[in-house]
């Protein structure tokens, strides 16, 4: 079973690849989207029990824990909408059977890690059937470090632009299971641009095109072609992953997302929505982008001119 790394930056559509792959008999969707793949990475022969848990809580682990308990979990989609759909856990049984892997492994890797993960979900939510595909989201701040590992697997990513992921975070609704951690899932406009969200947005799709250049198991779609050009793109994907796709059935759990509530379907008009003042940052935070090539917290007027100074004197 290959894992399928769903990537994209928050906003970006990969709500589209969710319910996708939810269509399909041959991929197993996680609901939560733990970012579980990424606790591999730091895993080790000599790592101990108390940093691996702490790997643990860096996930987002945890929400098996918290959601089992609550019995659903919040799912947003189309414009702000929110629903809670059903989750049955038996997350006890499930910790339980990670911990005596890692007391009893020697093989404390990320391939290990990756194996007895999905096999010890599926056998708690006594999924009886055997999938070609495990997909689930990614922690997008470490794909550099996930796609030089050596776990085999495909990723498939959704790239957007600052304007329309920009637009669609300040739109979202503040999640009430997301507790205190509400206001990083729907930020201001401001609060994006201020924190570098620009320049970080545009490093990761330079990120993601360098590495597909030269690597046939990443699967890149511009979120504009999935309006455009649909019917090519199912064709490209179904190929891709040698299975067959149902774009016209895009349900989950319940949920049609091609419905015209959840107007999944129809492309935002995001960039036009953007008030003068966001669009005129974003042009400005665009050119310091490229003239560092870095992401950067850049907070103000200041902060840019003292950077150009400073660059200007170490050049």
């Amino acid at each position: 079973m290959q894992f399928i790394n769903i990537e994209g930056w928050p906003a970006s559509g990969k709500t589209i690849l969710w319910s996708l792959f939810q269509s399909s008999n041959d991929i197993f969707v996680e609901p939560l989207h733990s970012t579980f793949v990424y606790v591999g990475l730091e895993l080790s022969s000599d790592i101990s029990l108390r940093d691996y848990r702490l790997q643990l809580a860096l996930s987002e682990f945890y929400k098996n824990e918290q959601f089992s308990d609550l019995g659903y979990f919040q799912f947003t989609y189309g414009n702000g909408k929110i629903a809670e759909l059903p989750f049955n856990l038996d997350f006890a049984s499930f910790e339980r059977l990670l911990t005596d892997w890692f007391k009893a492994s020697i093989d404390r890797n990320i391939k290990g890690w990756y194996d007895i993960y999905t096999r010890s979900y599926l056998k708690v939510l006594n999924q009886p059937k055997s999938f070609k595909y495990f997909a689930s989201y990614s922690d997008y701040s470490k794909v550099e470090k996930l796609l030089n590992s050596e776990l085999k697997f495909k990723t498939i990513a959704v790239l957007r632009s600052p304007e329309g992921i920009i637009q669609s975070r300040s739109r979202r609704k503040e999640r009430t299971t997301d507790g205190k951690r509400g206001s990083n899932y729907a930020p201001s406009m401001l609060n994006l641009i201020r924190g570098g969200e620009v320049e970080k947005i545009l490093h990761y799709n330079h990120t993601l095109r360098s590495k597909a250049r030269n690597n046939s198991d990443i699967f890149l779609i511009n979120f504009e072609d999935y309006f455009s050009q649909k019917v090519l793109l199912k064709t490209q994907i179904e190929n891709w992953l040698g299975i067959e796709l149902d774009f016209d059935n895009q349900n989950y759990l319940g949920i049609q997302l091609n419905s015209k509530e959840a107007s999944i379907d129809e492309k935002p008009n995001d960039d036009g929505k953007l008030p003068v003042i966001i669009k005129f940052w974003i042009s400005v935070h665009k050119l310091l982008y490229l003239i560092h090539r870095r992401p950067v917290n850049v907070m103000s007027i200041g902060s840019m001119v003292a950077y150009l100074v400073k660059k200007y004197r170490n050049d």
